[in-house]
């Protein structure tokens, strides 16, 4: 990993001698698949929670009078089921290309050390965003599906093509449950640096903490 190779006698030996080097070395081709795969579940998202709140904005159901049918939509239900969903595809839309501008600003940084700094951030940064914003695509896929009714179940609404896509990414570059762990134990080592330190602030190079 990192350009490193194992030798006949089965040592490892790494082509970047600092220990900063072999940091970056390591965790930056980890980082932008996870930052990549971040960005590729949300956009799935996104596609579901679209087509599922425009088939509830045109498919009427019931109403006021036998007459008069209103629009799936206007039920306080539908709502909750959909709405949470939308506003997570907001916030993460917003989120990735700031995640992805950190990873970059993150490999053009010029000093060695600077650089080990930023990128053990972004590898946990990573790490936190492509496990919950799976978690979050995937449930927020499955529930579009289930808004839509039998309709939903229908392979031209993509619903299953979807699901299937972000059901891949869930364990690709690692499982979600234990890349968390890789986030939680960036963090704690922070706090543990705080207790050695005798309660200093804790600081972070893009400040997520």
């Amino acid at each position: 990993m990192g350009g490193g190779e194992v030798t006949s006698e089965g040592n490892f030996v790494s082509p970047h001698k600092d220990i900063a080097r072999q940091h970056v070395a390591m965790l930056a081709p980890l980082s932008a698949g996870r930052v990549t795969i971040t960005s590729f579940q949300i956009g799935y998202l996104r596609a579901a929670i679209s087509i599922a709140i425009r088939y509830s904005a045109c498919r009427r159901q019931f109403g006021p009078s036998p007459q008069e049918e209103l629009p799936i939509l206007e039920y306080q239900l539908q709502q909750w089921r959909l709405f949470p969903h939308l506003a997570a595809a907001f916030v993460w839309t917003h989120f990735c290309p700031t995640l992805f501008s950190d990873y970059t600003h993150a490999l053009e940084a010029s000093d060695p050390v600077k650089q080990a700094s930023l990128i053990k951030e972004v590898h946990a940064l990573s790490c936190g965003a492509k496990a919950v914003a799976g978690f979050i695509a995937r449930d927020g896929i499955q529930e579009s599906r289930e808004a839509c009714g039998g309709h939903g179940y229908l392979a031209a609404n993509q619903f299953g093509t979807l699901r299937g896509s972000v059901d891949s990414l869930l364990t690709a570059e690692g499982d979600n449950n234990l890349i968390l762990f890789q986030a939680a134990a960036y963090i704690l080592g922070h706090f543990a640096e705080k207790q050695a330190g005798g309660g200093r602030p804790i600081t972070s190079p893009l400040l997520p903490i």
